[in-house]
């Protein structure tokens, strides 16, 4: 039996009920979804930044950042 890759997608208001930012608190998951959250093959967010082992490029892309509704 071949490796099964996971993916994983940010939980925050794509698999969870999150409306603002409150210090150590998970809101409720959606109706319909899973609780999950562990390591995998490639992770979907909607603020990641790619590290290709280029420390310099790393910083580059963090000072640079810009979340996609800006």
């Amino acid at each position: 039996m071949g490796y099964k890759k996971t993916i994983l997608i940010d939980l925050d208001g794509v698999l969870n009920n999150y409306t603002h930012y409150e210090e150590n608190n998970i809101p409720s998951i959606k109706d319909g979804a899973k609780e999950f959250k562990i390591p995998a093959y490639m992770y979907i967010d909607d603020r990641a930044i790619q590290f290709n082992g280029n420390f310099e490029q790393l910083y580059k892309d963090i000072i640079n950042f810009k979340v996609y509704w800006k």
